[in-house]
């Protein structure tokens, strides 16, 4: 075997530096002069992205490039049917479904389901207020 060379040793010792950094960022007395070449390497090797943003604004950007950004929101207008119109309301509703973005509602009470019918403006522009105008396009209460 042969000896190693004076550089490869120099550059051995520079590595542990540059790892002793990475585990601890306050650098010795010796590795101070190595500072330099920390950060060049860290920005150099750094796979990690720089730029940031707020999850709901990814969110919605993953909704629309996969084309679910309907879907979704049709799904969560039936998740939160009981928070939209109240315990009354949502105690006697059967099931909720919604298809071709017209959403079923299904009563258990006629005086409810009359009412509801006669209020349906007022549903529709409470979806629509809370969800946006293409959402639901229609009403049915069976």
């Amino acid at each position: 075997m042969e000896a190693p060379r004076s550089n490869e040793l120099a550059f051995a010792k520079q590595i542990r530096y540059v790892r002793a950094y990475v585990r601890n960022p306050v650098p010795s007395k010796y590795g101070q002069k190595f500072l330099p070449l920390i950060m060049q390497w860290q920005q150099k090797d750094s796979s990690r992205k720089r730029d940031t943003a707020p999850l709901k604004d990814v969110f919605d950007e993953l909704l629309e490039a996969y084309r679910i950004k309907d879907r979704y929101n049709e799904r969560k207008v039936v998740a939160e049917w009981e928070s939209l119109m109240g315990k009354t309301v949502a105690s006697r509703t059967s099931s909720i479904s919604v298809k071709n973005r017209i959403l079923y509602i299904r009563l258990s009470s006629g005086a409810i389901k009359k009412e509801l019918m006669m209020h349906k403006s007022k549903v529709m522009d409470l979806i629509a207020e809370k969800y946006g105008d293409q959402v639901i396009k229609d009403i049915v209460f069976l």
